[in-house]
């Protein structure tokens, strides 16, 4: 399979990692047991400085959250343009993907550590199907 395929195969595997992220994370606080609420409201309740604003851990929840959906769409389109570039820029598209792989395995082994099966499966994925991409585009440079 060509390394274009494998790289946008992995953009759509990013795009859908974000929307179940962005679905589960948006929905966080909804099907609690009494105990999960009230562990909830403390941390909405609880205000803290830090930099010099008033803060919440909710808060501060919601924010990475964010964060994480906005930066798994960012890198999803990386991988959708570094996989239009691989023809005209071969070894500039492996330094591109470097980074996100190292990104990927990163967030994987998080994932598995801290999280659930789901995210850490789509990391390994991702990660895999770069890796093979990596590996076709320098056997096809050397040709």
């Amino acid at each position: 399979m060509r390394p274009k395929i494998l790289l946008r195969i992995s953009a759509v595997l990013l795009l859908l990692f974000a929307a179940g992220h962005s679905t589960g994370h948006l929905g966080r606080k909804n099907n609690l047991d009494a105990q999960g609420k009230e562990v909830i409201r403390q941390m909405e309740d609880y205000h803290f400085v830090f930099k010099g604003t008033s803060q919440t851990l909710d808060g501060h929840m919601q924010g990475y959250g964010i964060i994480i959906s906005f930066i798994l769409i960012s890198l999803a389109s990386l991988l959708w343009i570094v996989s239009s570039s691989i023809q005209e820029a071969p070894a500039f598209s492996i330094r591109v993907l470097i980074p996100i792989l190292f990104f990927m395995m990163g967030n994987g082994w998080i994932a598995f550590r801290y999280f659930f099966l789901g995210p850490g499966i789509f990391s390994v994925l991702v990660c895999l199907l770069i890796i093979v991409s990596i590996l076709l585009i320098r056997r096809e440079k050397v040709k």
